[in-house]
């Protein structure tokens, strides 16, 4: 075991992204005089389908194998995939760095600095490319270009960005509708510049340019739509189900051949099957407001797609991609489209995804089944602005942050995250503060943004700047959040406020050097720099206060340094006086950032009075104390049937102090291999299910030692693997007399049930892992009767399928009275951008229930209260003990033909042997 720890030890830690040498950036120059002065210390649960004025806002399955394909054809987008080979390893680069070292600035070009404006007008008069320029109009281009971005950044690495994040600069359809396509997501030509923003050689310059300043270069990248030029001949948009037949697709004459590659040009590459209303299936298969969306079911799409951004990596020289409307394309795509466009770029090239979902666990499910190595962290997002903004407890971000395994591989963890206070969809996050707290003053809104901007700088993740937050913009949620950087012309924003300043939009915004949020990025971004452990190490939660604003407190900390960090947060107006628990007893700690000082005593406890609104990041003089590790457990599903996507394991360790567990998996046509290092509790880790073998044993192992240290104890779960998918059963019910019944999948979704001569006919939907059947008697009472689709499988041999239920799994219950006591919850999905927005009312005995209007597709959902607190927050799996309830539930889910009103109901159930049963429903509303 201690041969294999040292391996795992030093691979786990390169695969982390945390060198192991040299792992500070060098400091690069500061070519900016404002921050050579010698100043300072140092340096959604809603998740919405984002939709912005210009129908322009982005986001508002089983491993699929590289497709063997030939040389790119004008055809079909048959292009082979990219050689897989890593580029030669050339000596060490300082641009060779974990992403959670990173300080990104998010920056929408049109918008920035125009450096050549005889390109303003973009392409040949006449081309779709041409046109749209109108500085004076919101919607329209404005001039900012490639050139112009490369003549500023020095502005940029002034205030430490480590790296740029730029809007798609593919071919765009200038003008659609009543806009202008300056956000750069209605592309057209996607092997070329678009000519609004220079040239491709204006690009490499950029990115050459930024490389010389240690800096890198992150492009966004569509693969979910094109520009919209496809119309349907049945002259309707509306959503089609994939159980109906598509659109005709229809290309206008005076548009055929305008997008490039070739293959893009042919309809049958697209889904057609009409608006995507963002809810179930419509959002991977629906146009996204009318733009024409790729069938990225297709392998030669795939392919397609996927070298021809492999193209852009090998021809420009960027670092990496930012991915729009991830969760909008299928998901076997993503495994060979990073693996791809990786093997084409510098060893440093990474992909974060944008999954627009307030859930860790669905945003996770594209970094451990999707396989791409970051995404943007809306989960937090949303938190920060709750706990910041709203004045909701500090505990709703530990609540976050417990949740962080959810994007545990083996290669990364949560530190590779990108974290935001907003963006150009949902707005600013001084637009958040004025519009949570009506009559905000200026000097509170300030201190609310630097409150914000510590949490994204100090906690883990890689913090993205939205451009023009650093100059005070303001703006307005939404895309009212999309200012000029350069003067703008534009009338209603000639005069906005900006925070800090007594400057307009109407002047040019890269001037102003000594703004102090530009000031304050800069100092919280050296104690960063300064810090390794503040960039890449692990976080350790402390303390978050649970009734009201108050304090929030972390620990940061680099394995085998021993040296713990203490980050504390103060979100109340007043002072707060804490004892906050640490791993460094018997020590000083002394201020990396403000002035805070504290003794902790023998057991490592600390007391500290944090000023209103205010922060600090405190060091341990004194070494952290070595974890221990007592009993080890793992926990999880015994078996795993056919729509499994994903398994959650769970290791129960006894410990005190910095302790790991490196997870293990091993099995039937599983070779043994490491699946991740987790660094803090709680021990948990999400399995990629997908590439399973059908039938057979998989074995997860953790083995547990304190931090940078050989395993000490270990422990192992097997689980089932049954692919096999459940027909029509004969089920005979244990108890004669019922006069109703109903039949559920584990996930929630409705299984039929028709009445038979000595029972009932259950078919199961595809995919079911087990069955949950509810019996109803006339006296009120109702028998719960459940058995996993593996069990029904084994116990019907071929041509029998007539199931009693062992009495065994046999539970009689009675509704409960008024089990809720004045709780408010909600049903929050898919639907409802995840919002709580639908009340559950009181609808008859221990039931309760919202009629909610659903599109045709698949719905997911789950009851919960306004905080999604762990109490009262109810999902999946569902089994003998009813809905799993905790912060880690899964989501229900239900399939909707057409168009209806749902009835989704909660129900309580008291049971005779003890206990409360929570059970969904979900029925259209006749």
């Amino acid at each position: 075991m201690r041969q294999r720890w040292a391996l795992i030890g030093l691979l786990g830690w390169t695969l982390l992204g945390v060198s192991l040498a040299g792992c500070d950036p060098v400091a690069a120059p500061r070519l900016d005089p404002a921050v050579d002065r010698g100043v300072g210390a140092a340096g959604t649960d809603a998740g919405a389908d984002g939709a912005g004025l210009d129908g322009d806002a982005e986001d508002l399955g089983p491993d699929a194998p590289a497709t063997d394909a030939e040389a790119t054809d004008a055809q079909a987008p048959d292009a082979q995939a990219p050689d897989a080979q890593a580029p030669d390893a050339g000596p060490p680069s300082p641009l060779d760095r974990p992403l959670a070292d990173e300080i990104i600035y998010f920056v929408l070009t049109d918008r920035f600095a125009n450096g050549d404006p005889t390109n303003d007008l973009g392409g040949p008069e006449g081309s779709v490319t041409h046109g749209g320029f109108d500085p004076t109009a919101e919607r329209f281009w404005h001039g900012g270009d490639l050139r112009g971005l490369t003549a500023h950044l020095d502005y940029l690495q002034g205030f430490g960005i480590t790296a740029l994040w730029i809007t798609p600069v593919v071919g765009q359809r200038a003008v659609q509708r009543t806009s202008g396509a300056y956000h750069g997501y209605w592309g057209l030509d996607f092997e070329r510049v678009d000519p609004h923003l220079g040239t491709e050689a204006d690009l490499v310059a950029l990115v050459q340019a930024a490389h010389a300043r240690e800096m890198k270069v992150f492009l966004d990248v569509v693969l979910n739509h094109t520009a919209d030029v496809i119309q349907y001949a049945e002259g309707r948009t509306d959503y089609r189900p994939l159980s109906q037949p598509a659109y005709t697709p229809v290309v206008p004459a005076d548009l055929a051949g305008v997008k490039a590659p070739a293959w893009l040009n042919d309809p049958q590459h697209y889904n057609n099957r009409g608006n995507s209303t963002f809810t179930g299936e419509s959002t991977v298969y629906g146009d996204f407001h009318g733009l024409d969306d790729l069938d990225t079911r297709q392998p030669a799409v795939v392919a397609g797609l996927t070298a021809l951004f492999a193209d852009w990596v090998r021809r420009t020289g960027v670092d990496g991609f930012r991915v729009d409307t991830v969760k909008h394309v299928d998901l076997p795509l993503w495994p060979p489209f990073v693996a791809g466009v990786r093997a084409a770029g510098a060893p440093w090239f990474t992909l974060f995804g944008e999954i627009w979902e307030g859930d860790p666990a669905a945003v996770g499910r594209y970094v451990t089944v999707g396989r791409l190595p970051s995404a943007l962290d809306f989960p937090l997002q949303a938190a920060l602005r709750q706990v910041v903004s709203q004045g909701q407890p500090p505990a709703r971000l530990a609540q976050v942050f417990a949740r962080d395994d959810h994007y545990l591989t083996a290669e990364g963890d949560a530190r590779n995250l990108v974290t935001f206070l907003g963006n150009h969809d949902m707005g600013r996050f001084a637009a958040f503060l004025f519009e949570d707290r009506p009559g905000l003053s200026e000097g509170e809104a300030l201190a609310r943004l630097r409150l914000g901007h510590a949490l994204l700088f100090f906690t883990r993740g890689a913090p993205a700047i939205y451009y023009g937050d650093e100059q005070g913009f303001v703006g307005s949620p939404g895309g009212g959040s999309r200012q000029d950087m350069l003067p703008t012309q534009v009338p209603d924003w000639q005069g906005q406020r900006q925070l800090g300043t007594d400057s307009t939009p109407a002047r040019a915004n890269h001037e102003e050097l000594d703004h102090p949020l530009r000031e304050g990025l800069f100092h919280l971004g050296r104690v960063r720099r300064d810090h390794p452990a503040l960039r890449h190490g692990v976080q350790l939660e402390r303390f978050a206060q649970a009734d009201g604003p108050g304090v929030y407190a972390c620990s940061r900390a680099v394995p085998g340094e021993g040296v713990e960090y203490l980050v504390v947060v103060n979100t109340a107006a007043g002072p707060q006086t804490v004892t906050v628990p640490t791993d460094s007893p018997s020590t000083a700690f002394v201020p990396a950032y403000g002035e805070l000082r504290a003794q902790s005593d023998a057991a490592g406890r600390l007391t500290l009075t944090v000023p209103g609104l205010d922060f600090a990041v405190l060091r341990a003089e004194g070494p952290m104390s070595a974890g221990r590790v007592g009993a080890v457990a793992v926990s999880g599903p015994a078996r795993v049937g056919a729509g499994a996507e994903r398994i959650s394991v769970e290791a129960r360790v006894e410990a005190q102090g910095p302790v790991q567990v490196q997870w293990w998996i091993r099995g039937d046509g599983v070779p043994e291999r490491p699946a991740g290092i987790d660094l803090a509790p709680p021990y948990r880790l999400d399995l990629d299910a997908t590439g399973l073998p059908e039938q057979g044993e998989l074995r997860v192992r953790a083995e547990v030692g304190p931090w940078d240290r050989p395993p000490v104890e270990a422990a192992e779960l097997t689980v089932t693997i049954d692919r096999r998918v459940l027909g029509e059963v004969a089920l005979i019910p244990p108890t004669a007399g019922h006069t109703w019944a109903r039949a559920l999948t584990t996930d929630g979704r409705p299984a039929a049930l028709a009445r038979a001569a000595d029972g009932w006919t259950l078919r199961a939907p595809p995919g079911a892992d087990g069955l949950v059947v509810l019996l109803g008697f006339p006296d009120g009472r109702a028998e719960l009767a459940t058995a996993a689709a593996v069990d029904l499988l084994a116990a019907t041999p071929a041509g029998q399928r007539v199931v009693p239920w062992a009495p065994a799994t046999v539970r009689t219950l009675r509704p409960a009275d008024d089990p809720l006591e004045g709780v408010a919850l909600f049903a929050r999905g898919s639907f409802s951008a995840w919002m709580a927005r639908d009340r559950l009312v009181p609808v008859g005995p221990g039931r309760y229930a919202a009629d909610i209007a659903l599109g045709a597709g698949e719905h997911t959902y789950k009851f919960a209260d306004l905080a999604w607190g762990a109490a009262a927050n109810f999902g999946g799996p569902v089994g003998g003990d009813g809905l799993t309830v905790g912060a880690d539930s899964s989501n229900l889910r239900l399939t909707a033909d057409a168009p209806a009103t749902w009835r989704l109901a909660l129900e309580a159930w008291d049971a005779a042997d003890g206990g409360r049963v929570w059970l969904p429903a979900a029925a259209v509303v006749e």
